[in-house]
């Protein structure tokens, strides 16, 4: 996650893409309860990042 945020530091919406892409990746195969999705779908729904409004975040984050 570190080196992801790194690479992406000075474009932020290529980093938006790529935390929605994991995230919708991380759905698909049923790991919406595990730790890092929900990490990385709290940052997402607290920045408000684009293209997360395609993605449906469990109650609370």
């Amino acid at each position: 996650m570190e080196r992801l945020i790194q690479e992406s530091k000075d474009d932020p919406p290529k980093l938006a893409t790529k935390l929605c892409l994991i995230c919708h990746h991380m759905k698909m195969k049923g790991k919406e309860n595990t730790l890092p999705f929900r990490v990385i779908s709290r940052y997402i729904s607290l920045h408000s990042l684009p293209g997360s409004a395609d993605l449906q975040f469990p109650l609370g984050f």
